[in-house]
């Protein structure tokens, strides 16, 4: 009763998590973020963050964003449809569309790091 792709490329890791996301809208809501707007980020969609994540409260995630343990996401930041490894940092204002940001990597102040689907 599960679904099955076939990942050859960065890209279909993006479509994959999206894909897992968004069931576990209705297999495990548990695991995915809210978007009750108590001095949390605004999350949009279908939104995974792992509990050791720092989410800045101005900082606007979704849809389709999974961020692994102790990434740090800064003011300001914009996150669509990527997925942020472990120990990332995305700093003030950046922005990242449909990309992967590989382990321990630093996204600058007002950098925007975005790949054509």
């Amino acid at each position: 009763m599960d679904f099955w792709e076939q990942i050859k490329t960065p890209g279909m890791s993006l479509k994959c998590s999206a894909l897992y996301l968004a069931q576990f809208r209705f297999t495990s809501p548990h695991l995915l973020a809210s978007g009750d707007g108590t001095k949390s980020a605004t999350i949009i969609g279908d939104v995974y963050v792992h509990p050791s994540a720092k989410l800045h409260p101005t900082a606007k995630i979704g849809p389709n964003v999974s961020i692994s343990a102790n990434a740090r996401i800064g003011a300001g930041a914009r996150l669509i449809s990527c997925i942020v490894l472990d120990d990332v940092e995305i700093k003030e204002n950046a922005v990242v569309i449909h990309a992967i940001v590989g382990w321990k990597s630093s996204i600058g102040r007002w950098s925007r790091v975005q790949v054509t689907p």
